[in-house]
Order: C-alpha cells, then sequence, then structure tokens
C-alpha cells in the first residue's frame, strides 16, 4: 500500500471517530432546514463582541463619492443625523426617514382637555 492510501486511510479513521464521539456526547443535531427548523440556542459570546457596528460619516466638504462613468453624484439634503429611508414621491418630492432622531420638537403627551 502507498502512502498516500494509508494517509488517507488514517484522516478517514480519525474523521470518523471524531464524529461518532460528537454524536455519543451530545446526541444527533436536529436538522436546521426545511419547513420548521430547529434552529438552536444562542451561545453565550463572551465579552468581546463579535459584530463591529459601522460608523456613519458625511462627505468631507466640497467633496463627494466618485460616480460610475456618464452619471454624476449631487447632496439633496443636509443635516440629517440617521436617515433610513428615502421615498420619491411622483411629483418628485422626496421624503427621508431618519432613526434616533430626537423628540425636542414633539408636544408632550397629556390625557386632559
Amino acid at each position: 500500500m502507498s502512502f498516500s492510501t494509508l494517509f488517507a486511510r488514517g484522516v478517514a479513521l480519525v474523521g470518523g471517530a471524531a464524529l461518532q464521539m460528537r454524536r455519543l456526547t451530545e446526541g444527533s443535531p436536529e436538522p436546521a432546514w426545511g419547513n420548521a427548523p430547529a434552529i438552536p440556542a444562542a451561545r453565550p459570546q463572551g465579552s468581546i463582541p463579535t459584530l463591529k457596528m459601522p460608523t456613519a460619516r458625511g462627505w468631507e466638504a466640497g467633496r463627494t463619492p466618485i460616480a460610475a462613468p456618464g452619471l454624476k453624484v449631487n447632496a439633496f439634503a443636509g443635516d440629517l443625523d440617521h436617515p433610513r429611508w428615502i421615498e420619491v414621491l411622483p411629483n418628485g418630492d422626496v421624503l427621508v426617514a431618519e432613526a434616533l432622531s430626537s423628540t425636542d420638537h414633539l408636544a408632550p403627551f397629556s390625557t386632559t382637555p
């Protein structure tokens, strides 16, 4: 037998043993696909977060992103803290919804007439 054949059989034996050990200690996992997947509970991640949140920053003064040839980029709104959704109306007006905007402009809620 060649070295490659012996090595491949050794790897298969070790892999099969590892799978069998996992099945014996953790049981057979439920499938996570189909019409009613059994999604396992999340495991604690510890004190180091695994998700990096992006930092929003605007354009530098007088600069715009580089557009593809034949296209142009321009700013049509400014001083937005957290713009999220943009909707263009049939008449050309543009609506922008902001997230985490302040509520200072709202009147206090009162239940008395």
